[in-house]
């Protein structure tokens, strides 16, 4: 009982008694003080309307009333009472706060300002309602007026470290780094330990383009309090954004642990882990997402990448297929399902796909270069060339369906048509490395306009200069122009990066022939004849270059 006492004493201490009120008024105040307390707002009015029947006159009452219906939006009830008060004491300070409170809730700025300033002439606490002031400012975006006013704060109270904060935040909104600067590291003079300050210089250095500094702010934000998600989500990105994918993955599982229960923290692993080639990671976070949401869409895709990666072709296959029953126009997963068909070697299945695809989606010219493509790996050039004289009819400016037009054309035969595609591909781009080599290389295996096809495969090896077949032109067309030499090292250069291509096994054999190194030229003919044991000719070809040479051989043996 003495305790139930006590308590009840603690409380009567902190409810306001800046008024008088009539007994049973105040009885009623005190019951509504303690549900609102309570978070029960109407029922708290309700004790307060009781308490005003009580004593109708009281202004602190009405007041009270005021406050807690714009604390449940009820707009009208609170007008109703503050300007009952006011109309009675228009200089009543409390009053005014609620009006100037009203006003905010209603997006009538300038009237809060206005009623603010008022208060402003004769409030105790002019820190406190120049910080409303220039809040007010701030979210409406009137910079340079909420400065203004942090400014007088911070000349009233030069340790003012919110002053200093939101004159910060402001000047990070309006792009003046330094001056934001220049807030945030004013107040580790005050407070060396105001973990704020640390985030935001870390925004203002990721702005300025300074990511050591903005990792080093933000992580010292984090050392002082390991729960600040803003800086560790910042961190993330910054990482991201700078491809450190293995420090964004870390920061995510500690992000993880914090905010277990967001997904977009788990499907952003999921993506780093399928970027970083962790394919089992990347299957656990789908999975578990699956769960959940077992429909989603953009779940299932990714998860079918993974199985495209890790050559679970058929579970990929499964998912796919899925997926289109579900959306039957989603040309991503109709693309990869092609994927799987070609890695499966299943070209007429993918052609088949590319088929489907195009029922829907006429618009998209990489459908129908993707299928002249699969066309053309069927040896099938005269469906190959169906495909592209649509694509080209409808997309004639297209660059890449010229370059595909062109290879399908010298698939038939047809050199000039071949020749008048690659140079409109690379008229409309100049820097199409692929038509370039493409041309070039078609001009120096013919042994024509060698000069011409020098420049053209010389641009394209500058596009990319660790592109073996490139590499392979660039040799071929020194080697038709008689310069032996740099011949074989463009041909060897190009082997480090395409290894045991026959094409460019054929080539170098050609080169060291003509060089005199015979056991040179017979071992890579005798590499490049193995990729060929289906194609007649070109084994024939070989065969006949492979006896030429050791006939070669023997002969100098002989001499």
């Amino acid at each position: 009982m003495h305790f139930i006492v006590i308590l009840l004493f603690i409380f009567f201490l902190f409810i306001p008694l800046k008024t008088t009120l009539a007994e049973e008024a105040y009885f009623n105040f005190v019951a509504g003080y303690y549900t609102a307390i309570n978070e029960d707002l109407n029922a708290a009015i309700s004790y307060y309307r009781k308490a005003l029947k009580k004593d109708p006159s009281s202004k602190f009452l009405k007041v009270i009333l005021s406050e807690s219906y714009l604390k449940i939006d009820n707009i009208e009830e609170a007008k109703h009472y503050i300007d009952e008060v006011l109309k009675e004491d228009s200089e009543n300070l409390e009053a005014l706060k609620v009006l100037a409170s009203i006003y905010t809730n209603e997006r009538k700025i300038e009237k809060a300002v206005e009623v603010y300033e008022k208060i402003l002439s004769r409030s105790p606490n002019k820190i406190e309602i120049l910080s409303r002031i220039g809040n007010l400012y701030l979210v409406s975006g009137m910079y340079d007026k909420a400065i203004e006013a942090f400014k007088k704060i911070y000349e009233e109270d030069p340790e003012n470290i919110m002053a200093l904060h939101f004159l910060g935040v402001i000047y990070i909104e309006k792009k003046d780094l330094k001056s934001a600067r220049d807030c945030f590291k004013t107040i580790f003079q005050i407070n060396p330990y105001y973990e704020p300050a640390y985030t935001n210089l870390g925004v203002v250095e990721e702005l300025a383009g300074n990511f050591k500094e903005a990792e080093t702010y933000f992580k010292k934000a984090l050392e002082l309090n390991p729960e600040n998600l803003f800086a560790r989500e910042k961190l993330i990105n910054l990482y991201l954004s700078q491809k450190f994918y293995k420090e964004a993955i870390q920061e995510l599982e500690t992000l993880k642990q914090q905010k277990s229960e967001a997904d977009q923290i788990h499907e952003k692993l999921a993506l780093l882990y399928l970027q970083t080639k962790q394919y089992n990671k990347a299957v656990e976070e789908l999975e578990y997402l699956l769960s959940k949401n077992p429909k989603d869409l953009n779940l299932m895709y990714y998860l079918s990448l993974v199985y495209i990666e890790t050559g679970k072709l058929k579970e990929a296959e499964q998912i796919l297929k899925q997926i289109i029953s579900i959306n039957p126009k989603n040309v991503n997963a109709f693309l990869n399902l092609a994927t799987v068909y070609l890695k499966q070697k299943e070209l007429k299945n993918a052609l088949n796909i590319y088929d489907e695809i195009l029922q829907f989606a006429e618009d998209l010219p990489d459908i129908y270069i993707y299928a002249a493509e699969t066309a053309v790996d069927l040896k099938d050039y005269n469906l190959a060339r169906k495909y592209i004289e649509k694509a080209v009819n409808k997309f004639p400016d297209n660059p890449d369906v010229n370059f595909i037009a062109g290879v399908v054309f010298d698939k038939l035969g047809n050199f000039d048509h071949m020749e008048i595609f690659m140079k409109k591909a690379i008229s409309l781009k100049p820097d199409h490395a692929e038509a370039l080599n493409y041309l070039g290389y078609s001009y120096a295996d013919r042994g024509i306009y060698l000069n011409e096809a020098l420049s053209l495969i010389e641009k394209a090896v500058k596009l990319k200069p660790n592109n073996g077949y490139y590499l392979d032109s660039l040799g071929w067309v020194y080697f038709r122009l008689g310069e032996k030499e740099k011949a074989l090292k463009y041909l060897l250069e190009a082997l480090k990066h395409v290894k045991d291509d026959p094409v460019i096994l054929e080539h170098l054999g050609d080169i060291y022939k003509e060089l005199g190194n015979y056991k040179e030229a017979l071992q890579a003919w005798q590499e490049a004849i193995k990729y060929h044991e289906k194609e007649e000719g070109i084994k024939a070809r070989l065969e006949k270059k492979i006896k030429e040479v050791q006939q070669l051989l023997k002969n100098n043996a002989n001499m």
